[in-house]
């Protein structure tokens, strides 16, 4: 190969062919390596993917775990309230009417000579 410094002498076609072979040449490499390069980034992501995909479908699992937990916590909790209210009404019953029955008793026992 000729220097490209010296303009006076001309290439003769069979070094111009080879010079616009090895542009084309090293094109092709720069190309095919760009393809390399988005091949790998393209099977990057699609691991990725698939690792986000598995990962939701653990994740889906979980929170219907944690749903079931929580209703029947929910049901647990909705009892007691149910019963402790229930219980509590009938205490404050029972504390009232003897309670009355206690002062009517102690009433007609002091109106009785």
């Amino acid at each position: 190969m000729h220097s490209s410094d010296q303009p006076s002498q001309k290439l003769d076609p069979a070094q111009a062919g080879n010079t616009e072979f090895e542009r084309s040449f090293n094109e092709a490499e720069r190309l095919l390596q760009d393809i390399r390069e988005r091949y790998l980034q393209i099977r990057t992501a699609q691991q990725h993917q698939a690792e986000l995909h598995q990962q939701r479908d653990q994740l889906k699992i979980e929170l219907g775990r944690v749903t079931a937990e929580l209703e029947a916590l929910e049901v647990d909790l909705e009892s007691r309230l149910f019963s402790w209210s229930s219980q509590k009404e009938v205490f404050w019953q029972v504390i009232r009417f003897v309670g009355l029955g206690f002062v009517l008793g102690q009433i007609l026992h002091a109106c009785t000579p």
